[in-house]
């Protein structure tokens, strides 16, 4: 509802006189009177071609563009001695507030959540989700070196930017651990599917069965993501409202 409360927000009222801000998605094609099942499902999975095949080569598209300027940020980045640079390392600082303003705990746990955010907004849920699961492994691994050794002594532990560095077992958390609150509000923050990969998706899709409408749904696919986004940040807030930590 919130992201429908968005998008819906989102819409420039603005429009043209005589059009509706409803979309009727209506195909060109006329109504056909299939005989039978088997006429039908043969219809339908011959229709259902132009879809699929727009969907695809649209997240295609949408992915490659964005592979292209990631490999020209790291090549201008080892151009300028700047090891890793990416859009992940850029999002960890640009959604540094985000990752504030959703109840993350301040310090590097903001720095890691706003990387979180920015891989699930220009590739997908899965890819963050996957990545998310790293540093709930990392956190496990932490916690068993704690009941070895005594963390606050700096000979046991060392930090390097975002790793951590288990000095007695030579053993480097890459991408460090977040913490139980953050960890809460990071599942919530990356649940859903407003990313540019999805934008490619719903142009696919809806651009077959409305051409004519091409245009219009060109004009807000970008804000109807970000109106996602934000959908998913405000349930991530409410996520850590309510966030008791009971251990």
């Amino acid at each position: 509802m919130l992201g429908r409360g968005g998008v819906r927000a989102c819409w420039d009222k603005e429009q043209e006189s005589g059009q509706a801000i409803t979309f009727v998605l209506l195909t060109t094609q006329r109504c056909r009177a299939e005989r039978n099942l088997i006429e039908a499902a043969s219809s339908g999975a011959s229709s259902a071609i132009a879809v699929v095949a727009s969907v695809a080569v649209n997240v295609m598209a949408f992915l490659s563009i964005l592979k292209f300027i990631n490999a020209t940020l790291t090549w201008f980045g080892d151009r300028g001695d700047i090891e890793g640079l990416s859009f992940q390392l850029i999002c960890s600082y640009v959604l540094y507030p985000v990752a504030l303003f959703m109840g993350t705990e301040l310090g590097l746990d903001c720095r890691r959540l706003g990387e979180l955010v920015g891989i699930k907004t220009f590739t997908n849920e899965f890819i963050a989700y996957g990545s998310l699961q790293g540093l709930l492994e990392n956190r496990k691994t932490f916690l068993n070196y704690t009941t070895f050794y005594d963390v606050n002594d700096p000979v046991n532990i060392a930090y390097d930017d975002l790793d951590v560095n288990l000095t007695q077992w030579n053993v480097v958390l890459k991408k460090g651990f977040l913490s139980t609150r953050s960890e809460v509000i990071a599942t919530y923050a990356l649940c859903g599917f407003s990313n540019f990969g999805s934008m490619g998706i719903m142009l696919g899709a809806l651009s077959v069965m409305a051409p004519s409408r091409r245009t219009d749904l060109s004009s807000i696919v970008f804000r109807a993501m970000i109106s996602g986004n934000v959908a998913c940040f405000f349930t991530a807030c409410i996520a850590g409202l309510f966030f008791e930590d009971f251990a």
